[in-house]
């Protein structure tokens, strides 16, 4: 039986508050905000009910006291929900809010939806235990074959000074992966300088990569080393090399080649050691083919090759970086989670992820943020994927299983069929010529087919 604390100074509402409940949960009261921290600090409770106005107790100050004592969902019970009580009440960690005067369905249905699961408050079979996962900013979750792969590779190339390639679409983690490869190679203890290649409008991209002296140009009032320089002994990761233009491909061909920079306005060469690793999204052999980067320098930054696989091709990460990204956005956040509700992993797992780990990595945070009990719940998760209202998807072998006892393939293939057949028709106006050619069948198929499922 769930246990509930309701804290008022209002004694014949606490009474009936506990008579109207205590035929389904186990209900404790207080008065007050000693008796309040005493009860939580004594027993494990599942929802806490906390009146606004205690005597001369701010509601808000309890709140944070239990806070500082239990991470049970507390729910404000108020006889003025002001927004700045409501926001300020969420703010410090309450769940929800509810105005005075509440009727025993709601109280219900706030235990429903906030009330803790498990023996300990949490983490029932229903949740995920994330307590024990090791958060680290810079790790790569590597479950699936392809990110082993991409690890293998990380492994051996870092124990070497070649140039590398990292391919892959937006958002896969090529940055997180050439620091890996810095942080894993002997250089690993000097600069690892990062760049956009197509974040700096051309005109400046050049002066940023290879610096410049005072007075090359307007505005340059002292010399700037640049990025080549600062990266010497260590390693500069270009990221978006395929929007480098032309010119500058061939400068810095030039530093591959012979390990020399010339600033901007400079006539003398400055001799580097540095190691290369470049990105991009970008078909770097289709570029080449059309003109718009140079061969040899695609062949001389291609030493190693790296290609990382989207997101939505490699599911067997999916929960386990949502559940690395919760730990890590709980302990920045102080939101201390302790489990994630498990059913919202059939959901992200087939959540197509264009923005692949970039965008799983928002999202989560953004669950985070949204989340205000010590269990990240499902329909939060969802909410902050965009999709509040959807559940769990059913597989169809389950649904078609919980209707037919035998023959389970026939006649799921026929119920299916007939749906298909009959909007078929349906959106082609009852034109059957129109709705066999987006069937991709005979008309004379298709009359059998109406025939046969009587449309």
């Amino acid at each position: 039986m769930r246990k509930i604390l309701i804290i008022d100074d209002d004694e014949s509402l606490l009474y009936g508050m506990k008579r109207s409940l205590s035929k389904q949960f186990d209900v404790d009261t207080a008065q007050d905000s000693f008796s309040a921290v005493k009860a939580v600090r004594e027993q494990n409770f599942d929802l806490i009910f906390l009146d606004y106005k205690l005597g001369e107790e701010n509601g808000l100050e309890v709140l944070s006291l239990l806070r500082a004592h239990t991470s049970t969902p507390v729910v404000m019970l108020t006889a003025h929900g002001t927004t700045e009580l409501i926001i300020e009440a969420i703010r410090q960690g309450a769940v929800d809010f509810l105005t005075k005067p509440v009727d025993t369905a709601q109280l219900v249905a706030a235990i429903d939806k906030y009330a803790a699961e498990g023996k300990d408050g949490y983490c029932s079979d229903k949740y995920e235990d994330i307590s024990s996962i090791k958060y680290d900013r810079s790790a790569v979750i590597a479950v699936s074959e392809g990110m082993k792969d991409v690890l293998k590779s990380v492994a051996i190339i870092s124990g070497t000074n070649s140039p590398v390639l990292i391919t892959g679409e937006s958002g896969t983690g090529k940055d997180v992966t050439a620091m890996l490869i810095h942080n894993y190679s002997r250089r690993k203890d000097n600069p690892f300088v990062q760049i956009n290649c197509a974040a700096i409008p051309d005109n400046l991209l050049e002066s940023e990569l290879f610096g410049y002296v005072k007075g090359a140009f307007t505005g340059a009032y002292t010399g700037n080393p640049g990025k080549f320089q600062m990266a010497d002994k260590g390693t500069i990761f270009l990221d978006e090399i395929g929007d480098m233009p032309m010119p500058l491909q061939g400068k810095l061909l030039q530093v591959l080649q012979d390990g020399r920079i010339q600033r901007v306005g400079d006539n003398t060469f400055r001799q580097v050691d540095i190691r290369i690793i470049s990105a991009t999204n970008k078909n770097l052999k289709e570029l080449v083919r059309t003109g718009q980067f140079r061969e040899d320098l695609y062949y001389r930054i291609n030493a190693f090759n790296v290609d990382i696989p989207p997101l939505r091709n490699r599911k067997k990460d999916i929960w386990n970086c949502c559940l690395h990204f919760i730990r890590l956005f709980s302990v920045d956040t102080g939101k201390d989670i302790c489990c994630v509700d498990k059913s919202a992993r059939d959901i992200l797992e087939n959540y197509p992820w264009q923005g692949n780990i970039r965008e799983l990595k928002n999202i989560m945070s953004k669950a985070v943020a949204l989340s205000n009990t010590a269990a990240l719940r499902a329909d939060t998760i969802l909410n902050a994927l965009g999709r509040a209202d959807t559940k769990p998807a059913e597989s169809f072998f389950d649904i078609f299983r919980a209707k037919y006892e035998e023959n389970l393939l026939s006649k799921a293939l026929e119920e299916v069929e007939e749906d298909i057949i009959r909007r078929a028709v349906a959106s082609c106006g009852e034109n059957y010529t129109a709705a066999a050619k987006m069937l991709g069948i005979s008309r004379v198929t298709l009359y059998d087919k109406i025939k046969k499922y009587g449309l």
